[in-house]
């Protein structure tokens, strides 16, 4: 097993200074690694990677992140299938072991992005924590990479507002408070819960293009309890002519790159590939 490796920051300096980490936890990411680790650290995070395992160069990427934005990464084994308990378990403890002052929990296929009115997610969290605040909730929007051949996944401008309930992404939160989303698989916060008020945006890039889309979903292996449980419903068994993708003239359309002009008023309750099962 590799080592862990830590790193002091050099983004957040001084005592006054709120300490910020996203956790993320990967396997075989690479074609996400560079453009989420550029976008958190700009956003003034720094970040903590688990490598679930990867065969493909997440690791070595990671590696070459440490010192410049990522603070710790650490090798966990795969064990054939996927678990999200495992996950949200072994982000806690790094949460714990690490002791920042917020922790925001994230995929690597994810953007988070602060409300209206705040440059930075860091920006966010400063204020929730002058506010007396410890929870920040997010809005969740599925990018589907409608774009033409040469064109990277992350310049689809098309999209659907997937919110089955609200507020539903609790994604980032003072450690202090002592808040978990375990039992609702990384989702809903329970505690003593503070929430601001205004919600930020989760832009989710599933999938890189149409066949990315028929092995992600095609052949993921489980944890038999947790789905025993009710979790990973809308992940499993799902046709392949179900994987899709919607045509244009059903999803969102933004009117440029990184705007911010979100429409919010058709919610999809179900995401698209269950709409066809």
């Amino acid at each position: 097993m590799r080592k862990v490796k830590y790193q002091s920051s050099r983004l957040i300096v001084g005592a006054d200074k709120v300490r910020a980490i996203a956790f993320i936890m990967v396997r075989d990411g690479g074609p996400y690694v560079e453009h989420c680790l550029t976008h958190l650290v700009k956003q003034g995070l720094e970040v903590a990677v688990l490598d679930h395992d990867s065969t493909d160069a997440t690791y070595a990427i990671c590696e070459n992140w440490l010192d410049k934005g990522v603070c710790c990464l650490q090798h966990v084994p795969y064990r054939g299938h996927f678990s999200l308990r495992e996950q949200l378990l072994l982000k806690q403890d790094l949460i714990r072991r690490l002791n920042p002052g917020w922790a925001v929990h994230q995929d690597i296929d994810e953007c988070l992005e602060p409300p209206v009115g705040f440059s930075s997610l860091y920006e966010w969290i400063e204020v929730a924590e002058k506010e007396n605040f410890n929870a920040l909730n997010f809005n969740e929007f599925v990018f589907i990479p409608h774009v033409a051949a040469n064109e990277p996944f992350y310049n689809s401008r098309h999209y659907y507002f997937f919110s089955p309930w609200s507020p539903r992404l609790m994604r980032g939160w003072k450690c202090s408070a002592e808040l978990s989303a375990l039992e609702t698989g990384g989702h809903v916060l329970k505690g003593d819960l503070r929430l601001f008020p205004d919600a930020g945006y989760l832009r989710h890039y599933l999938f890189l293009d149409q066949a990315h889309a028929y092995r992600k979903y095609g052949r993921r292996s489980f944890d038999a309890s947790e789905v025993a449980q009710g979790w990973h419903r809308n992940r499993l068994d799902i046709p392949r002519e179900a994987l899709h993708f919607p045509e244009k003239s059903r999803l969102e359309y933004l009117p440029s790159l990184g705007s911010k002009a979100f429409n919010t008023h058709n919610p999809w309750k179900k995401h698209y590939w269950q709409m066809t099962k």
